[in-house]
């Protein structure tokens, strides 16, 4: 595996001298949840995991959580929680992300606009939906990240985002300003959110990015730092193809599907510093 570090360029510079590291995963864990589920972002805060699934057959979206102590025995069922965010025709649930006492996402219609999702908050303490916070939007929303004072949203193959405030009022939208097409996202650290997904270069590569939304310009909105990332899962995938957060300098990937989903660690001080 490497990870290939680009100083921070504009998404239009695809010319930047790349840093090679190498690395392998720290940890793998099972996660042993038995359902058949699609696999598409994940979550952490002190007590719980989150991840956020599409069973495609039943046309369900859920969203399951798993006390910490439960990731990676190697015996036995884990104990869980599981709710499902389908909302009519809408059961395509986006990424995850986190901002006080809501985990956010979006469940949406499972094909390009013309599509219509709604964005939720999950109480993560009584792991109920908070249904008086909900809003639409006219787009699908595949990835979300929960700022301090905006929410973000990305449509499929986040070719746009979408900066609204908590109370669903737009605030602006804009280009893409990264290089991939993002699965999952997270709000970093003050006005910078970190986002993975694939490439689009080989099935195999994926890539990591440090993007800065300073103001509602799209204009201003940067591409910070980039990490691409070359270690397959499978054949024909990237471990940064689905669910990805981050802790410490630590960064965590679900790239399979449920039920043989495993929860991979990679230490990354060089990217997450």
């Amino acid at each position: 595996m490497f990870f290939a570090v680009l100083p921070g360029a504009r998404a239009q510079d695809n010319t930047v001298e790349l840093t090679v590291l190498s690395q392998a995963p720290e940890e793998t864990r099972p996660l042993n949840l038995p359902d058949k589920c699609h696999t598409q972002g994940i979550a952490f805060d002190d007590n719980y995991f989150y991840l956020s699934c599409v069973a495609r057959k039943e046309k369900k979206a859920w969203v399951y959580r798993v006390p910490r102590t439960e990731l990676g025995r190697d015996l036995g069922a884990v104990k869980f929680d599981k709710l499902e965010v389908t909302e009519g025709g809408q059961y395509h649930p986006s990424g995850l992300d986190i901002n006080g006492e809501c985990l956010w996402l979006a469940a949406a219609e499972y094909h390009p606009a013309p599509a219509n999702s709604t964005f939720k908050c999950i109480d993560r303490e009584t792991f109920r939906e908070k249904t008086e916070l909900a809003f639409k939007l006219d787009d699908h929303i595949g990835t979300v990240a929960a700022m301090e004072q905006w929410l973000v949203g990305m449509n499929w193959n986040a070719k746009t985002f979408y900066l609204m405030d908590y109370s669903g009022k737009l605030m602006a939208q804009g280009k893409n300003p990264g290089l991939a097409s993002f699965q999952d996202c997270k709000h970093y650290r003050e006005k910078l959110i970190l986002c993975s997904g694939p490439s689009g270069k080989t099935a195999s590569q994926g890539s990591l990015e440090i993007i800065e939304i300073a103001a509602p310009d799209p204009l201003s909105w940067k591409l910070k730092k980039c990490a691409i990332v070359d270690y397959p899962v499978g054949k024909f995938k990237s471990v940064a193809g689905e669910g990805m957060t981050w802790e410490g300098n630590d960064l965590y990937f679900v790239p399979e599907d449920l039920p043989r989903a495993r929860l991979l660690r990679f230490n990354f001080p060089e990217f997450l510093e």
